[in-house]
């Protein structure tokens, strides 16, 4: 399984405005490793792979090519990617985003924001989209669908959580491979 990977232009502190500033790029989900941890290992490989592509290739806009391409046939590709279902779109089957958020706690005044929720979004030809954002020690999982793709996007969150909670299990009864130090008993 192939998906779409946005991935961040420009570093918060070098943002001019606020916006998302990011592009995107493909990742290889590996789904068709049984193994939970080896599919987890060789997933995040190709996700690594992705980054280090893109940060290689960032500086080549290919979004600029639109600004020479004349009006009538960017509309023309706009309107067969829709009459195809997205069969030629730039994304994917699927949307995966991973984005770390704030470890504290953020307060608007005195309140104290409790949850952090958030969706990605879906495309022609990109039906499915899952988010997953961190906020403290919580992991939040947004997932968005095509209502005409995907009807009931219940069974895909209950598969999300027996993948994950198998993949916790096997690692669980695995030694790492890189094992942390033992700590020091020695004194300074």
């Amino acid at each position: 399984m192939v998906g779409s990977m946005p991935l961040s232009l420009k570093p918060l502190a070098e943002r001019p405005s606020p916006g998302n500033y990011t592009s995107m790029d493909y990742v290889w989900l590996h789904t068709e490793i049984a193994d939970p941890v080896e599919r987890l290992r060789e997933s995040g490989a190709s996700a690594k792979a992705t980054k280090e592509h893109f940060a290689a290739t960032k500086d080549a806009d290919l979004s600029k090519i639109i600004e020479i391409v004349p009006g009538p046939l960017v509309s023309a590709l706009v309107w067969a990617n829709e009459k195809t279902d997205g069969r030629y779109s730039p994304f994917k089957n699927i949307g995966v985003s991973n984005v770390p958020g704030p470890r504290r706690s953020l307060y608007l005044g005195q309140w104290k924001l409790d949850r952090w929720f958030s969706t990605g979004q879906v495309a022609h030809g990109a039906v499915l989209n899952f988010t997953v954002w961190s906020y403290g020690d919580q992991f939040n999982l947004g997932v968005l669908a095509d209502a005409e793709a995907i009807p009931d996007v219940w069974p895909l969150v209950a598969g999300f959580r027996l993948s994950l909670d198998e993949l916790l299990e096997s690692a669980a009864v695995r030694p790492s491979p890189n094992p942390s130090p033992a700590p020091s008993t020695s004194g300074p």
